[in-house]
């Protein structure tokens, strides 16, 4: 949700530069917007050159083939969404995409139950650019209206601000442990940056991109379009995350390359605090027979779930513990 508080962008602007408002931008007029004596003669310049100069305006700007699209606007906003053993639930989130935004809240509201006991929230390489999602799951958090973040112009102009949004009151939850990466980009680095400084969450993992831009198309050829940044995402607590990224609270290193995150055994000397889980008790005429608890199926192991990806094993410890702590 938007709350405009001054005029909107008509031109492209990062630091100090403005491009032209409208129309196919000549690459003379690039080239003036950084500097306004220079005199560029097209037909000696190249591709590289054009890229050197974008880059100065912004280090994300890109020329890429006419129509083709800045990021996925479609596309499941949740790859996973499953409950685990010891009242853990865990979601990856692939993107905050525009497409599939109520059903994907509604699956992450479903999934907490009163016995949860902590979620991981996995942004690992997601990405996204849909500020109404963002702004969406910013109402899992906050109250509806609550400042999350401000959009500025490259003269740190507020142009909006985004409050969260929801239909329905935010959920009680439990401990959040939202894993991030050097992949988390875009939106998803955004939500980030955002609930850094909440206190039921906890960042565990790699420090994030450092990418707040928000780029749009500007026709530049016939043939190709630039992609440049008109606007930067900075968060109401003034906590701004480009280009030093996001930091975790708990730094862990991913698993080696080549290394099979599912793979685990019992022997595992890193397994998580709870990866076999207590021997029942002895069963008695009073409670039930020894037959059925012999016959009935094992509960599964948390490593199971976790497997050898050391960013989801420290989460699921840290979420046991505080709950141990809590316990009378």
């Amino acid at each position: 949700m938007r709350v405009a508080t001054g005029l909107a962008a008509t031109a492209v602007m990062i630091a100090t530069a403005v491009l032209p408002r409208a129309g196919a931008t000549s690459v003379e007029a690039l080239y003036q917007a950084l500097e306004p004596h220079v005199l560029i003669e097209t037909q000696r310049i190249n591709q590289v050159a054009i890229a050197a100069a974008l880059q100065a305006i912004d280090a994300g700007a890109e020329l890429r083939p006419t129509g083709q699209s800045d990021a996925p606007a479609t596309g499941s906003i949740i790859a996973i969404a499953e409950p685990w053993p010891e009242g853990l639930a865990r979601v990856k989130v692939n993107g905050l995409h525009s497409d599939g935004r109520a059903d994907a809240l509604a699956s992450l509201r479903a999934l907490l139950k009163p016995d949860t006991i902590g979620l991981i929230l996995d942004l690992r390489g997601a990405g996204g650019s849909d500020l109404d999602t963002l702004d969406a799951f910013g109402g899992l958090f906050f109250a509806t209206n609550t400042p999350l973040y401000d959009l500025r112009d490259g003269y740190g102009n507020v142009l909006a601000t985004h409050v969260a949004h929801a239909d329905a009151p935010p959920p009680s939850l439990p401990p959040v442990m939202l894993l991030v990466d050097r992949g988390t980009h875009g939106a998803s680095e955004a939500l980030a940056a955002i609930l850094r400084h909440h206190s039921g969450v906890m960042l565990l993992g790699e420090t994030t991109r450092g990418d707040s831009a928000q780029r749009v198309r500007v026709p530049f050829t016939d043939a190709q379009d630039l992609w440049v940044g008109t606007s930067c995402i900075v968060p109401s607590d003034g906590g701004l995350y480009a280009p030093a990224g996001v930091h975790p609270h708990v730094p862990v290193s991913p698993a080696p390359p080549g290394t099979n995150l599912l793979a685990t055994t019992s022997t595992d000397a890193a397994a998580p605090l709870a990866a076999t889980p207590a021997a029942p008790l002895a069963a008695t005429p009073a409670d039930t027979n020894a037959t059925d608890i012999a016959t009935a199926p094992a509960a599964p192991l948390l490593a199971t779930f976790t497997g050898k990806d050391p960013v989801l094993r420290r989460a699921a410890d840290i979420i046991l513990g505080l709950h141990a702590l809590r316990k009378p």
